[in-house]
């Protein structure tokens, strides 16, 4: 089974708001989604990659959580880290 860090570093998260259904903002910004989790006028959840004071990672600012690949998978379908690896491995066909 592939690492915590090891997924961190395999997948890339805009792809993930792709699977996970994450309606992406318009206007051009490609880091820009609304929450899975109540209508956006404006999308409120951010994906940072190698931004100079976050890192890699995203934050949903309208419910003020964020974190990595797992976080958003759990953040979006529910579930443990655990339940989120799996899918994660599933959905990637990245090898237990």
């Amino acid at each position: 089974m592939a690492s915590i860090e090891e997924l961190k570093r395999r997948i890339d998260l805009k792809d993930l708001a792709e699977r996970l259904n994450i309606k992406q903002g318009k206007g051009g910004d490609d880091a820009l989604y609304h929450s899975p989790h109540h209508p956006d006028k404006n999308p409120s959840l951010s994906i940072f990659v190698g931004h100079p004071k976050y890192g890699t990672g995203w934050k949903d600012h309208s419910a003020d959580v964020g974190g990595s690949c797992i976080d958003l998978v759990m953040h979006v379908r529910g579930g443990t880290p655990s339940d989120a690896m799996k899918w994660l491995h599933e959905e990637y066909a990245i090898r237990f």
